[in-house]
């Protein structure tokens, strides 16, 4: 049976956020917290975006080493030195090998992040954001080591021992749960009213990362593959670094008001006769403290099953195909338009230019703007942002779909791209939804969504792809259609 407070809206027991206490003159500052979760945004993004092409190159390498060793090249060994520029490395069963090993990589990489992500989050909400944060990265260092270790040494181990390097990742959850760590950080760093505006920066440092990251390593793999491969290494171990310098930004031992209140919420006042006063100091007996942990646990699923949560977490899952839609019309506008795929290059870049300008610098004066004249709450901000940004993505979608001119295209890029940000604003939101205490395990929970999202939506969308790749004119663009007709679903938001 569902008590009156479990029907009650979420929103109501939050704090209020009244518009007139918010100081109409001040103006948007990042804390000190603020600016190091900017970097560790920046130096996480940089590592993922350098590592994509040299690790792709790495295992080329490597299964070349080890198929023309079982196979010699009648013409004469194959050279380790020449083999990232070789062509004979570019041969079909070394491609689809390539395409075996990925793929299942994936899939086992997912794996730690939807099995571990909100139990580390709920770490993090007791013993602190930067701790996990570290252990996350500390796993991600790991596995990232052993791919190295199996490329270095070809003839020696298959190229699928790549696989177990997802095990490593088991340790602090891996990417989903640094992410979400960063993101809880950087909300607990500054003020409810500057919250929207601190994630479209954290949006803007995630950018510049992917524009930077894949000159950085086209440059250096001229060089060597190593140089990129170790650089992308190097920057996750500064990471590591950086974090043990950032302030803890939440630790609910050092808010016993606020533990407190949770858990007379969670007991009730019979649980309190019975244990006595609080000292603050984590009791011996441990069937009292797994029953603590297991009522915070309950604590947790009972703001989960909240309708503004319940609303938002499967947004998290559908708009992971902004980015699937983006790979699709990569091959999309190559065989429809006979584009020549090098110059399909020019859509990526129109959508990190666009998000650029929309979210340094459009979007802050727009909240400048509102918070000046007092128009709207910061979580009103947010539902517009995010309304307006689904609208782009829908608009986007079925314009790119309709396009029969390939130029045509450009500015239908240019309206989806509109939308490309959504995720701060949702972040935003999402972080009002609960008290402080919570907010690791869902922005936790949101990133196993979108992993979740991520996992289903790559293959189901490659298949339409496929399925309409052999239609002819206007069928073709289906998959956007499709995507078009989901994306909507957020306008059910607020």
């Amino acid at each position: 049976m569902v008590s009156d407070t479990d029907r009650e809206p979420l929103l109501n027991r939050i704090p209020p956020l009244p518009v007139r206490d918010m100081p109409a003159t001040k103006a948007f500052s990042l804390s000190r917290v603020g600016w190091y979760c900017l970097l560790l945004n920046l130096l996480c993004g940089l590592s993922e975006s350098i590592l994509n092409s040299p690790l792709l190159a790495l295992y080329e390498q490597s299964l070349c080493v080890s198929y023309f060793d079982a196979h010699p090249d009648p013409t004469g060994s194959v050279s380790i030195i020449n083999l990232a520029i070789n062509s004979r490395c570019k041969i079909v069963p070394i491609q689809q090998e390539i395409a075996t090993v990925r793929g299942w990589k994936s899939l086992f990489d997912a794996i730690p992040a939807l099995l571990f992500a909100i139990p580390f989050g709920r770490m993090a909400d007791r013993v602190g954001r930067s701790r996990v944060y570290v252990l996350s990265l500390f796993g991600s260092i790991l596995a990232l080591s052993f791919e190295f270790i199996i490329c270095l040494y070809p003839r020696q181990f298959s190229l699928r021992w790549v696989w177990f390097s997802s095990l490593f990742k088991c340790v602090g959850g891996g990417a989903a749960t640094s992410d979400a760590m960063l993101m809880a950080m950087a909300a607990d760093s500054c003020a409810p009213r500057d919250r929207t505006q601190t994630m479209y920066y954290l949006y803007v440092a995630f950018v510049l990362a992917e524009i930077l990251g894949p000159l950085a390593a086209s440059v250096l793999m001229r060089v060597s593959l190593w140089i990129p491969c170790l650089m992308g290494l190097a920057l996750l171990v500064l990471s590591a670094v950086v974090v043990v310098l950032v302030p803890e930004s939440w630790r609910s031992s050092s808010h016993p008001s606020l533990r407190s209140s949770s858990e007379t919420a969670s007991h009730g006042p019979e649980s309190l006769d019975a244990t006595g006063p609080r000292s603050g100091v984590v009791d011996a007996d441990v069937a009292r403290t797994s029953h603590t942990y297991a009522a915070a646990f309950q604590e947790n699923l009972r703001y989960l099953r909240h309708k503004n949560i319940m609303l938002v977490m499967p947004l998290f899952f559908v708009l992971t195909m902004r980015y699937i839609l983006l790979g699709i019309l990569v091959q999309y506008s190559s065989a429809r338009f006979g584009w020549d795929i090098a110059d399909t290059g020019i859509f990526q870049s129109e959508v990190a230019i666009v998000g650029l300008v929309q979210y340094l610098l459009l979007l802050p004066a727009f909240l400048q703007y509102l918070r000046s004249k007092s128009l709207a709450s910061p979580v009103e901000t947010d539902l517009k942002i995010v309304n307006f940004s689904v609208s782009c993505l829908f608009i986007g979608s079925v314009c790119i779909g309709l396009c029969h001119i390939r130029w045509l295209l450009v500015p239908a890029v240019l309206i989806f791209a509109l939308g490309f940000g959504i995720r701060a604003p949702l972040l935003s939101f999402l972080s009002f939804q609960g008290p402080d205490s919570s907010r690791g395990v869902l922005f936790s929970t949101a990133t196993v969504v979108s992993n979740m999202g991520q996992l289903i939506c790559s293959p189901v969308w490659g298949y339409i792809f496929a399925w309409s790749s052999g239609l002819v004119g206007l069928w073709q663009c289906v998959p956007f259609h499709i995507g078009a007709v989901c994306e909507p679903s957020s306008h059910s938001v607020g």
